[in-house]
């Protein structure tokens, strides 16, 4: 049977390749690496050297390097591979080329397989600690290979020069080939050219390279020209054709061809796709089947090898260099825009006992302006009704309770237009839990006077002057159909331009804005530049823009965005500042489409659009919302997490307090570590000193504050969806490696005199009520006076002293994992 080589290619830093992926069919194929691979799940067909093998779950089989081999498979299967070069291993153990390793599980005696255990526990040490690609990581994974090297010599090796002189009778050709076209693929170069340099004729190493490598020189020039190429599309500027002479093409047209019949698309529609989505993307190889994986628990029968002491790495406190920082330097205004707007779920969970007490607090603490929720004319506010004739009758006596209570304790209403009332509805579309109507209106006469009569009520009741303040927005992400959108994006221009002449006839001073859109893909980006080619053919021009982010970007069009199973499962951001990211593509994309400046307002925000993401209720919120509000001061007119409440509308109320709702507080009204974040936010000056790596100082009338965190992102398995490592009383194990971070500041030319300093702490054991709620016992069901303990737990801790400074005032702190602190540096006045 005819096989082909595998060009593989490793990480520069590890030298080496660990990755996890499910087999269909991989063909006849060999390279030169020590490959060892780990039956995760199911069954697995390997055939090498003619020699057939039948893997179950738990099996290890090592192949050898020039080793021909294929694997196959029926069945649902997991399977863990590392990839060790020969050349990695030579300088170490010269005669590596002239043994192999014959390491089998299903070969071994019983007496034998505590061997195989051994062998397991490594692999799982370097697949956890790739995950958690700490810094250095890789030293630990090289250690790890050559223990690994070294119970296979200890136990398996077989020295067989036959073995090594058949098994690289071709690699030293073949290797010198692949190098001269690495190297020379911008050249005019030809199997000529390359028969002459090995001594030998066209047709026969035309002949050995389709024999060993699978296809034809050509086929193989090509494809690693089109390679390079796809980088230069993604990483640069070159126009089409220069990226085709670049890489050695020919002409445009010929690099056209290729990259259509491998992409099935443009190079140019390529381009525009993966711009701000940088994913690896592989030209369609029809030589290998490699299955990408993304599967809960896939990882579970591996890291039972873990010992717990090993379940993760070494901890170690990351130092900082001393920073000496000049308090007579020229600062910066800050106005906290993030504390312009604040949300609930739905207007009617405005007049619930419980969300009120909650936005009382919230008042009371942080203090916000405005306030935004869906569903203001949702069936269960009773605003739309129609008699028999259908003639309309219109209540707005539930609005008014509600923006009684939001006006006593100091909110306006950022008013979201929606939903659809029943009666008034052309569709029967609903969605969430608590039912709400996705439609157009029957009759755009009546919605206009539904919106007409609405916006003067308020008008007459509260003033016009007052109203001039409120903000409109008209529906929510009616650019993603599967939830919030309508079939025929017509119907939602229609609505748009219906309502917005309406306010606009009413008073022209009253603001209202284009959706509230959520920009997840490039598809959403196209979707706002037709609704503005649209308005502004209409002479319609939104006073400001709305968008949401949740950290995340999907490689979908946006009509097949399914935000239900992203509510429940979510999606992780890979990139730790994907929200500064997010916003500077925003500005520049509204920016480019509007041909102008236009006011943006983030509307809702947060790391997961799940409501059931665990890691919501931890301290890593804490640390996660104090990085990006400063990271991201005042880069919008408004930065407004999603939620206040757990209590929320999409899915049923869960019967833990803990479920990983994205409320800043439980459904008991417990104050998670998120809310504390925004607590100790509030306390920040107006005035911005300086910043750097996980610190944030202003100042005020008072005095000095330094906002400290040590953000810790997702590693790598749980960013791919797996969850073998998240419990629901174990939510720690999924990020990188957890290690302290140390703060040794110097303030310079600070005033001499008597200060009081106050120090506000959220860590694991302070200000975090999920942890406090595990270390009770993790009950599902509070009884009342678990409820109370829980809140007496959720505050951060908190010192305050007096010190005498002179001149300069020196700061040393160590912060934990996930954990924030503020200092208060105020002077006191004799």
């Amino acid at each position: 049977m005819s096989s082909i080589y595998e060009t593989i290619k490793f990480s520069s830093k590890m030298q080496m390749n660990i990755f996890i992926h499910s087999v269909n069919y991989v063909q006849n194929h060999w390279h030169e690496s020590l490959e060892s691979l780990f039956v995760l799940k199911g069954n697995v067909n390997i055939v090498i050297d003619e020699s057939a093998y039948y893997l179950s779950q738990e099996d290890v089989i090592v192949i050898n390097a020039n080793e021909v081999h294929t694997i196959s498979s029926n069945d649902d299967n997991i399977i863990l591979a590392l990839q060790i070069p020969i050349d990695f291993i030579k300088p170490y153990y010269e005669d590596i080329e002239n043994i192999k390793f014959n390491c089998k599980s299903v070969l071994l005696k019983d007496e034998d397989k505590y061997i195989i255990d051994e062998i397991r526990k490594i692999l799982a040490k370097t697949m956890w600690t790739y995950s958690k690609d700490e810094e250095d990581c890789e030293i630990k994974i090289q250690s790890l290979a050559f223990e690994l090297i070294y119970i296979l010599c200890r136990n398996f090796k077989e020295k067989d020069d036959v073995y090594n002189k058949s098994g690289n009778k071709y690699s030293e050709r073949l290797k010198r080939i692949i190098q001269y076209i690495d190297l020379n693929y911008k050249e005019d170069i030809s199997l000529s050219t390359l028969a002459e340099k090995e001594y030998l004729s066209n047709a026969y190493l035309s002949k050995f390279f389709r024999k060993y490598i699978g296809k034809n020189f050509h086929s193989y020039l090509s494809s690693i020209r089109l390679e390079h190429a796809v980088k230069d599309l993604i990483y640069s500027d070159l126009s089409i054709t220069e990226v085709a002479l670049n890489n050695g093409f020919n002409n445009e047209k010929t690099f056209f061809n290729l990259f259509k019949e491998n992409y099935a698309q443009t190079p140019n529609s390529y381009r525009k796709k993966i711009k701000t989505n940088l994913k690896e993307m592989k030209v369609n190889d029809e030589s290998f089947n490699y299955v990408k994986i993304d599967e809960d628990k896939k990882y579970t029968s591996l890291f039972k090898y873990l010992d717990a002491k090993e379940d993760g790495s070494d901890k170690r406190v990351s130092s900082k260099s001393n920073v000496k920082i000049d308090l007579n330097q020229k600062t910066e205004n800050i106005n906290h825009n993030w504390k312009l707007l604040t949300t609930i779920g739905r207007a009617k969970d405005g007049l619930n006992k419980d969300i009120q007490n909650q936005l009382k607090m919230i008042q009371r603490e942080i203090g916000y302006k405005y306030i935004r929720f869906h569903g203001i004319f949702d069936d269960e506010m009773k605003v739309y009704d129609e008699d028999d004739r259908g003639n309309i009758i219109l209540n707005f006596s539930e609005i008014d309770k509600l923006f009684n209570f939001l006006d006593s304790i100091n909110l306006k209403p950022f008013i979201e237009l929606g939903f659809m009332p029943s009666k008034l509805a052309k569709e029967e579309k609903k969605i969430f839990d608590r039912e709400a109507i996705i439609s157009p209106p029957k009759d755009m006469n009546k919605w206009n006077i539904l919106i007409a009569s609405f916006i003067n009520h308020c008008i007459v009741r509260y003033g016009l002057e007052e109203v001039k303040t409120w903000y409109f927005e008209v529906w929510n992400e009616p650019e993603i159909v599967n939830l919030f959108g309508f079939k025929d994006v017509s119907d939602y221009y229609n609505l748009f331009e219906n309502t917005y002449n309406t306010i606009k006839s009413i008073s022209k001073d009253i603001k209202v804005g284009a959706p509230g859109i959520n920009f997840i893909c490039d598809g959403s980006y196209e979707w706002y530049q037709g609704f503005y080619d649209f308005y502004s053919s209409k002479n319609i021009d939104p006073d400001f823009i709305y968008s949401h982010s949740y950290t995340y970007i999907v490689d979908k069009d946006v009509k097949e965005i399914d935000i239900n199973s992203l509510s429940e499962k979510g999606i992780l951001p890979e990139d730790e500042n994907f929200l500064h990211n997010y916003i500077e593509k925003l500005n520049d994309e509204v920016r480019e489409i509007n041909k102008k400046d236009k006011e943006i307002y983030i509307t809702e925000w947060n790391s997961s659009p799940s409501h059931r993401e665990l890691t919501h209720d931890t301290c890593y919120k804490s640390a996660f919302i104090v990085k990006n509000i400063v990271e991201n001061m005042d880069s919008t007119k408004s930065l407004a997490y999603w939620a206040v409440s757990d209590f929320i509308e999409e899915l049923p109320l869960p019967d833990d307090e803990y479920h990983g709702g994205v409320g800043l507080i439980t459904l008991n009204s417990i104050k998670k570590a998120a809310y504390n974040a925004f607590y100790l936010l509030a306390k920040l000056g107006s005035a911005l000193v300086d910043k750097g790596d996980g610190y944030y100082i202003t100042r005020s009338s008072k005095g000095y504050q330094i906002i400290l965190y040590n953000y810790c992102h997702f590693d790598k398995l749980y960013l791919s969806m797996d969850t073998s490592k998240m419990t629901q009383e174990d939510r720690y194990g999924v990020f990188k490696n957890d290690n302290s971070k140390e703060f040794n500041f110097i303030l310079e030319n600070i005033d001499s005199g008597n200060y009081e300093i106050k120090e506000h702490r959220v860590n694991r054991n302070h200000g975090s009520s999920f942890d406090a709620w595990i270390e009770m016992g993790a009950q599902k069901y509070l009884e009342i006076e678990e409820v109370e303990y829980l809140k007496s737990k959720s505050y951060p801790s908190y010192i305050r002293k007096n010190e005498n400074i002179k001149d300069s005032y020196e700061i040393n702190k160590t912060l934990q994992p996930h954990e924030i602190l503020l200092l208060e540096i105020n002077k006191k006045l004799n």
